[in-house]
């Protein structure tokens, strides 16, 4: 007989992330107090072959836990599928990547919110966080997470009903607004609502493990199928239809330091497609045509970087092309593309190209009379080492706007990040401001310090500062 009492279900598809499932663990034993009744964790383990099962084995007795480890591995999308729709018996179930936790008081906020709104479907704001610093505030700050407005996958909006549920794809603003939905930890739904066709996802598992190809090799059916198939369950059940959402962070979703190559990849290859997929399942025309013109400005961006600086990794993935075949205005897009090639103003990417610009930075660099700083982690900075070898054994100084989320080691030099005030208490020779949005600010700040006498790298080149 089904237990009616369970209110929530938690469901974790794993496979051998034993240490970031023992921190997403932690969160829940943490935050779960007086509703242990109410609360179930279930665990779908795709056959790990790691210490997964003596990790859960810590937490049976501390919460109603479900564990079912597979023999032998499965499609993924199965795996999912067990943890969501088959092990659960809770009212609502939560999709969690077994690399997140929840933060600041998530559990008893979820319940709350399920019984002063009722609704379907919820979709959670949520943060990211290095894996590291979701430890640190898991065991040593239990699990409270502060952060800003800007750190929020979705900004300056307030929780509210939504009348289509498509609307939530224009929230965001920024420089990763393509990735709103492909995180799993964001879709809170009754039981029920998550629909996958098993029977398509097997076969297609069968014949990859038949032919045992490399992944840039497999169908498109199948190499799709792996990335972010939640969004097109999802979209099939909620087109079209009232959903709430909640503004207040409950979960931090674990990140990288840095984006990785083969993630600049995937979003090129798996946002046309679920442009396409939206569309062809009836978003509206208004959201589409706005959240299409966005994805396509950034995936262009994105598409003449890798074109730049990583063709070798365009080439082991024929599949790219899909790029431009799976837009729309193929021709428009190739026009922005021509556009982005030919401009050569104002871009940090195409100074990094330029031999006048390396080799006047490489002549500076071997004169050096101080430290030598990178501001900034993200992918621009990475690019910046990744194209100039003369810039990278000459940096002394990493600088992040925000440590706490951005980890403490940069993994390219093994340099611990510090906090841009760090700077004035160094002797300054070069700055390499690798921030796009954040330049003239960072401009002004080093001014506030009262750095004088240096060379600043920025979009439109090398500038001594008086």
């Amino acid at each position: 007989m089904e237990n009616n009492r369970i209110k929530l279900s938690l469901c974790i598809p794993t496979y051998n992330r034993s240490d970031a499932l023992e921190i997403l663990l932690e969160s829940i034993y943490r935050q779960i107090g007086n509703h242990k009744d109410e609360v179930e964790v279930c665990i779908s383990d795709n056959a790990s072959t790691d210490d997964t099962e003596e990790i859960v084995k810590k937490y049976i007795g501390k919460f109603d836990l479900k564990y079912d480890k597979k023999e032998n591995p499965i499609h993924p999308i199965l795996n999912w599928n067990n943890a969501i729709d088959i092990l659960p018996s809770g009212e609502y179930v939560l999709m969690v990547g077994d690399d997140d936790v929840f933060i600041n008081n998530a559990i008893e906020r979820m319940l709350d919110m399920i019984q002063q709104y009722p609704s379907d479907y919820y979709y959670l704001n949520h943060i990211h966080a290095q894996v590291n610093v979701n430890k640190d505030k898991v065991y040593n700050h239990n699990c409270v997470m502060e952060y800003r407005n800007d750190e929020c996958e979705c900004q300056n909006q307030t929780s509210r009903y939504i009348d289509k549920w498509e609307e939530i794809f224009n929230f965001i603003s920024g420089d990763y607004q393509e990735m709103n939905m492909l995180f799993i930890g964001n879709h809170l739904m009754k039981r029920g609502m998550w629909h996958a066709d098993v029977d398509k996802f097997e076969r297609l598992f069968n014949d990859y493990i038949r032919n045992k190809q490399p992944l840039c090799e497999e169908t498109k059916e199948y190499f799709y199928s792996i990335w972010s198939p939640h969004v097109t369950i999802i979209a099939n059940v909620m087109m079209g239809k009232r959903c709430y959402y909640c503004d207040e962070p409950m979960i931090s979703q674990g990140m990288g330091i840095n984006a990785s190559d083969i993630f600049q990849i995937y979003l090129l290859l798996f946002m046309p497609r679920d442009l396409k997929m939206l569309r062809d399942t009836g978003m509206d025309d208004t959201e589409y045509r706005k959240y299409y013109e966005y994805v396509s400005k950034q995936e262009v961006k994105r598409y003449v970087n890798l074109l730049l600086y990583k063709s070798h990794l365009l080439k082991q993935h024929p599949y790219c092309s899909d790029f431009i075949s799976l837009q729309e205005n193929t021709s428009e897009i190739l026009g922005e593309i021509a556009k982005k090639l030919m401009d050569k103003t104002n871009d940090y990417y195409y100074n990094m190209a330029d031999n006048h610009f390396q080799n006047s930075l490489s002549g500076l660099l071997e004169q050096k009379t101080g430290r030598v700083v990178l501001w900034g982690t993200g992918d621009v900075g990475k690019n910046y080492l990744d194209a100039l070898p003369a810039l990278r054994k000459h940096i002394d100084f990493v600088a992040d706007g925000n440590v706490r989320l951005h980890g403490m080691n940069y993994e390219e030099l093994n340099l611990v990040i510090h906090d841009p005030q760090d700077i004035q208490n160094e002797q300054v020779y070069m700055v390499v401001i690798a921030s796009v949005r954040h330049e003239k600010e960072i401009e002004k700040t080093l001014g506030e310090y009262g750095c004088k006498g240096y060379y600043v790298v920025k979009s439109q080149g090398i500038q001594y500062v008086e």
